[in-house]
């Protein structure tokens, strides 16, 4: 049964606050999963999205992540991200290296430029809390002398940090993104032995030649002739 909770409260399903304990959250599991259960007349798909909902709250990342976001973190969508990634660092490799991949680890390299996003990731996560604190300070150096007048200023600085948080959850995405594309990195090889070296230049092979680590010139494109 495909189940999804994307654009669904997760508090609304269990009944609960957003600053529900995780024992209220247990109390409303148990007493919301006896109503829907099928075995007691209930909805197999709300009892399904029940269960969703309650694993996803009492996971602390999955219920910040939502939390920030009102919004539902898939696995799925994760791995398929991280294997994107990897295509275009991959490609990016490819394409600078050029007949040097032959002597080049390359998964070290991708392991190295995967780095990238990760620090990055965590210097502007660094960068908008602080920039988070000194908005929080402005805004409480803001006095309304006369309880009429519209909290204009307090508005502005408000969205700024709607959107500092939303760039943090951003950057999490992209940390989490990368970090997962590492993992699934390790489920390749790239074998490099010398003596089997494709000269781009030449149109040839220099060396002996490995039909493990190289493509034979008879099947490389026009470009490469």
């Amino acid at each position: 049964m495909d189940v999804t909770l994307q654009g669904v409260d997760l508090y609304a399903v269990l009944g609960i606050d957003s600053n529900a304990t995780s024992a209220e959250i247990k109390k409303a599991y148990r007493d919301k999963s006896f109503q829907l259960h099928p075995d007691h007349g209930g909805n197999a798909a709300e009892f399904a999205t029940l269960s969703l909902a309650y694993n996803k709250l009492m996971d602390p990342d999955e219920r910040a992540y939502f939390d920030r976001t009102g919004q539902v973190k898939e696995q799925y969508n994760l791995e398929q991200d991280a294997w994107s990634l990897l295509g275009t660092v991959f490609k990016g490799i490819v394409d600078g290296a050029g007949e040097g991949i032959f002597n080049l680890d390359v998964i070290a390299e991708m392991q190295n430029h995967l780095q990238k996003p990760i620090k990055q990731g965590h210097n502007r996560i660094r960068g908008d809390k602080v920039k988070i604190e000194f908005l929080e300070r402005v805004k409480a150096k803001i006095v309304r002398l006369d309880e009429s007048t519209p909290p204009a200023f307090e508005i502005v600085i408000e969205e700024q940090i709607r959107e500092r948080v939303k760039s943090i959850a951003d950057s999490e995405d992209a940390i989490e993104i990368a970090e997962l594309a590492k993992k699934l990195l390790v489920k390749y090889q790239f074998e490099n032995k010398p003596e089997a070296i494709w000269s781009l230049g030449q149109g040839r092979y220099s060396g002996g030649y490995n039909p493990t680590t190289v493509t034979h010139p008879e099947f490389c494109s026009d470009d490469f002739k």
